[in-house]
């Protein structure tokens, strides 16, 4: 039997991008590695074009891969009120997904959407974007979380405009980013990426 974790993540518009954005996530999750290794666990990320496709693959996978773990990872798309992230996506008008009788544990979300756990390591945003990168127009707080879906695309958009890479573009820079973000700082500053590292590290300790 194969022990295997797997996660349906959103993201990436055609078959190049999301192949950059399972690499980055790879990447961003390596500190899982040598647990992984060690517990002979395979750790899989996978990327789906949209919200609709993520959840579905993933209502699919509860059941063809049953004995594995797998993990639904999307983006919150604006400020979780309630402890369980099924009950936030019942809620969401633009989800209203029912949990297909899986736990909480199975279920994450990027609070308000991936690009604040980009704004939680604005070093490693500068060292991406170069000369002319303004990180003292990102907001200075201590829980990315709390900054809003459209704010975070506007910091960003706005931080990085004076530089030779131009704007933020999601489809262009999210993957890279990704890949060079300290996830160690992301956790202290994203409390919903704290709990899936604590989530997949206890899983992969229990296989």
């Amino acid at each position: 039997m194969t022990k295997e974790v797997r996660l349906y993540i959103e993201g990436g518009w055609d078959k190049a991008s999301r192949l950059r954005l399972k690499a980055a996530f790879r990447t961003f999750l390596r500190e899982l590695d040598e647990p992984a290794k060690r517990h002979g666990v395979k750790l899989t990320p996978e990327a789906f074009r949209d919200r609709s496709r993520t959840y579905d693959a993933f209502r699919l996978a509860i059941e063809d891969h049953a004995d594995g773990f797998i993990v639904l990872l999307v983006d919150s798309e604006g400020p979780v009120t309630v402890d369980s992230p099924w009950t936030h996506l019942k809620r969401s008008p633009g989800d209203k997904w029912d949990n297909p009788g899986c736990e909480d544990k199975n279920c994450h979300l990027m609070v308000q959407m991936m690009e604040a756990w980009f704004v939680a390591d604005p070093a490693k945003l500068e060292e991406y974007f170069g000369r002319g990168f303004h990180a003292k127009s990102l907001p200075a707080t201590a829980n990315v979380e709390e900054v809003s879906k459209g704010t975070l695309q506007d910091v960003l958009k706005n931080a990085s405009r004076r530089t030779k890479k131009g704007p933020y573009h999601k489809g262009r820079d999210s993957a890279a980013i990704l890949s060079i973000v300290r996830a160690p700082e992301v956790q202290r500053k994203a409390p919903h990426c704290k709990r899936l590292f604590d989530t997949l590290a206890a899983e992969i300790e229990s296989m």
